[in-house]
Formats: structure tokens, C-alpha cells, sequence
């Protein structure tokens, strides 16, 4: 993973970079804006097989191999204490199909989390910077596909999905914005 470069996103939120040096600040991603907003318009039904393939194959390209994404965070310094937070309690619905919070909650508390292209770098090794992002077990040696298929066989897995790449990888987040259309 330490030959990778980072994609750190307006959220502060960052992926291994599909490309050697990765690319420092990364616009928001398309096809999570195009799936969210979609959801929430009612333009696309997230149970029609074409949506539901997309949805999956931008999140395995967004999230990377196995539990890395998980890691990134965790040496991430762009994140602040509710993104961290945010991460921790996405990791946990994973795991457990529960939240600590509705993701209506998650997205007026980092409504105010942009980092405006302000981009501290990502040191992989030594301390975290983020201690309390952990990978679980469970995830530990997790294929990617496995992984998704927890997390999209929760209830309500497959909207949580498409509200916390948005969170993520989606750009500025709206006080106000519809979000949640189900209480996970």
C-alpha cells in the first residue's frame, strides 16, 4: 500500500490513488454525486440491476482493495473529529449493521468539513493519526467484494452505501439537503 499515493477529496476524506503519485486534491467524485442525487430525485430505483452494478463497481474503484480505505483514514490528517467518527461508525455498520447515528445526523455534522483544497500530506506507517479508525478482524483479510457484500446485505445497506460515498467522495454537503431515506 506504501507505493500508492493518496486522492485526498474537498471532505478530507482520501483513497489510495489508482496511479503512482496519486494526485494531492481530487474534485468530487462524479458517479457518487450522479448516485446520490439520483437516489434522493427519485430518478433512479437502486433495486434496477444497472443502478445497482454501477453503484457497486464506483465503490469498489472508490474504496480500493480489501480494508485499505479503512487505513488511509486512519493516517489521514485532513480529517476532523466528526469525520473520524463518521468513519468509526460506518465501520461498525459494516460489521454489525448498526449506526450510531442516522446518516441525516452524519451529514449536518460534516456539512461544515471541507478542506477547500487544502491538502496535508498522508504518511502511511508509524502512529496513527487517527487511532480510534480501526479494522476489524473480520475485515482484516477481507476481498473487497466481500466486504461490499456485508455492507450492501445490511438493511438498508445498499442507501447507506450510496449516502456514505457521497459523504466521502461526493464534494460540499448541503445543511439541509435530503439525506437518509432510510433509518439504518
Amino acid at each position: 500500500m506504501n507505493d500508492r499515493g493518496f486522492d485526498v477529496y474537498s471532505s478530507g476524506f482520501a483513497r489510495l490513488s489508482p496511479l503512482q503519485a496519486g494526485t494531492g486534491y481530487k474534485e468530487p467524485d462524479t458517479m457518487a454525486v450522479a448516485h446520490y442525487d439520483g437516489m434522493v430525485k427519485g430518478l433512479v430505483s437502486i433495486v434496477d440491476s444497472k443502478t445497482f452494478d454501477s453503484v457497486v463497481r464506483n465503490a469498489l474503484a472508490l474504496l480500493g482493495t480489501g480494508p485499505d480505505w479503512i487505513t488511509v483514514q486512519a493516517f489521514n490528517p485532513n480529517l476532523s473529529k466528526y469525520q473520524v467518527e463518521f468513519m468509526v461508525d460506518t465501520v461498525n455498520y459494516i460489521v454489525t449493521g448498526k449506526r450510531r447515528y442516522l446518516l441525516a445526523t452524519w451529514r449536518e455534522l460534516l456539512a461544515e468539513m471541507n478542506n477547500n483544497g487544502s491538502v496535508k500530506p498522508i504518511v502511511m506507517g508509524g502512529r496513527s493519526v487517527n487511532p480510534d479508525i480501526k479494522v476489524p478482524a473480520e475485515l482484516l483479510k477481507g476481498h473487497p467484494a466481500e466486504i461490499m457484500s456485508r455492507w450492501i446485505s445490511r438493511e438498508g445497506g445498499v442507501v447507506d452505501l450510496i449516502e456514505s460515498l457521497h459523504l466521502m467522495f461526493g464534494g460540499d454537503i448541503e445543511v439541509g439537503e435530503v439525506g437518509s431515506l432510510v433509518a439504518s
